[in-house]
């Protein structure tokens, strides 16, 4: 059956202590293949692209508060 060994694996996640770091490792390390922290590599690509794309809202939205500031202060 498709996805019954993901859906096996994410249930062992279900009750885990460590998921939060287990997830973390998996996309520090680039952990291509199996379930880390609870989510399958579609998954943390995902969430990788997600926070990259959070990540650069935020440095634009602190780059133009600080020229801003900048034109304030001159």
């Amino acid at each position: 059956e498709r996805g019954a060994s993901t859906k096996e694996a994410k249930s062992v996640c279900a009750g885990c202590e460590v998921k939060p770091e287990c997830l973390e490792y998996a996309l520090s390390n680039g952990e291509k293949f199996g379930i880390w922290g609870a989510l399958s590599e579609r998954e943390r690509r995902r969430l990788r692209r997600q926070r990259a794309l959070e990540r650069k809202e935020r440095e634009a939205r602190e780059a133009a508060e600080r020229q801003a500031a900048d034109v304030l202060t001159a």
